[in-house]
């Protein structure tokens, strides 16, 4: 089956409970809208990523906060995965939007971490 824009702004999908089981499973393989790993999955870990190592757990105790940089760093690599694969689901525009700033978050990422 030939995939263009026409087909993907048909597309429906079933509706599901965000940060249910199966919505993750379904972003992971990259059967959910982009906007849904953009947005919901990413605003959410970058938030969270911000909230407990830079402010509450980076206050009061720096030590942990070098751990839970790595953990902060495997949900962003996990947001970024899942980003990746949802982008075929979106427009050309976004696709190369989404990606384009995927491999930019990555590269700033292996810079700050190899500084």
């Amino acid at each position: 089956m030939e995939i263009n824009e026409n087909n993907l702004l048909k597309k429906t999908y079933i509706k599901m409970r965000f940060f249910s089981k199966d919505w993750f499973s379904a972003l992971w393989q990259g059967e959910r809208p982009l906007w849904e790993a953009w947005f919901v999955l990413g605003l959410s870990v970058y938030i969270v990523g911000y909230v407990l190592i830079y402010t509450l757990v980076g206050q009061l105790y720096p030590g942990l906060s070098t751990a839970l940089y790595f953990v902060y760093l495997f949900m962003q690599a996990l947001f970024w995965i899942t980003a990746w694969r949802c982008a075929q689901n979106a427009i050309n525009v976004y696709l190369y939007l989404s990606r384009g700033l995927i491999l930019l978050a990555v590269f700033s990422t292996l810079g700050q971490l190899l500084r």
